[in-house]
């Protein structure tokens, strides 16, 4: 499973956001963990993730930490 990780951060190609989604082909199965407050860009980052591979997204929809 991945840090959580930005969806927007992943749908703009950050750099310092993608390098939270590499992940070895002997690490299967992986699901991406992602966070974000607007739903269009959080089904395109699930979509992007999907098509890296990932098996599985687990979608964040709160938590208790302030960042």
């Amino acid at each position: 499973m991945t840090e959580f990780t930005s969806s927007e951060g992943i749908t703009r190609s950050a750099k310092k956001t993608l390098r939270y989604l590499i992940f070895k082909r002997m690490s299967i199965p992986i699901t991406a963990q992602l966070f974000g407050a607007h739903p269009a860009v959080m089904a395109e980052a699930a979509k992007m993730v999907e098509d890296l591979g990932y098996d599985a997204v687990d979608i964040n929809l709160g938590c208790p930490a302030r960042k």
